[in-house]
């Protein structure tokens, strides 16, 4: 089964989607992590920088996101973890701001989400999945089983991108904050390939007023409404 949970900045989808795969013994799929992931290795490996980001070499993802090179796992004592020529990248570098940049204008290029969307489903192919993304349900996985959109406030996404940038040593204002997200969104609403939509047949749900785990308890109510309805 794959089920898909997509949403903008800051909706708090990656945290969800982590603790519902974790509840229903699901192998948890972080497409986010990926671009991250690449974005930190052409860097690393490769060399480029804020400018050659812009321009991305199809034989250098190839290369990088070759499967005797590069894996990700996940189980719910280790969490994810992703590997590169056998060794393990510390998730905390894949956290800092410039790689989050980085991965923001990877997402931009035609080859990088061909490249990863492939890789994605290659790995749910051997697991029952949560994946989330920006276009888990709308692209990448079109057919998936079940969809979520998870969305909230700007204002409720930016004081979440606030405290989620504090926690990483990372000052903002609310108002800064704010003009950040409302930047996001436009950038991934914006794009040509594959922008941030509702996916079809997707569920929406609104977060703003709810805890993490009212968040999850209604996406499980949903499932198990879906499989009475298909049962």
């Amino acid at each position: 089964m794959i089920i898909t949970i997509d949403g903008p900045v800051a909706s708090g989808k990656t945290t969800v989607a982590r603790l519902l795969a974790e509840k229903l013994g699901f192998y948890y799929l972080g497409s986010g992590l990926l671009y991250r992931a690449l974005a930190y290795l052409l860097r690393t490996e490769c060399g480029y920088t804020d400018s050659s980001l812009k321009m991305v070499r199809q034989e250098d993802v190839a290369c990088l996101l070759d499967p005797h090179h590069f894996s990700y796992s996940y189980d719910a004592r280790h969490k994810e973890r992703i590997f590169f020529k056998g060794k393990e990248i510390v998730i905390s570098a894949l956290r800092t701001p410039t790689i989050a940049h980085d991965a923001s204008m990877l997402a931009t290029h035609g080859v990088v989400r061909q490249a990863l969307g492939t890789l994605q489903r290659i790995i749910a192919d051997d697991h029952n999945v949560v994946v989330e993304g920006r276009d888990a349900g709308s692209v990448v996985f079109h057919d998936a089983d079940i969809k979520f959109f998870i969305t909230a406030t700007v204002a409720e996404r930016a004081r979440r991108w606030q405290q989620d940038q504090a926690a990483q040593g990372v000052r903002l204002s609310f108002n800064e904050a704010v003009v950040m997200v409302e930047r996001r969104d436009a950038r991934d609403k914006g794009r040509v390939i594959d922008p941030l939509v509702v996916p079809e047949r997707a569920i929406i749900i609104d977060t703003t007023a709810l805890d993490l785990e009212q968040v999850v308890m209604r996406l499980q109510e949903d499932i198990q409404q879906q499989h009475k309805m298909h049962a």
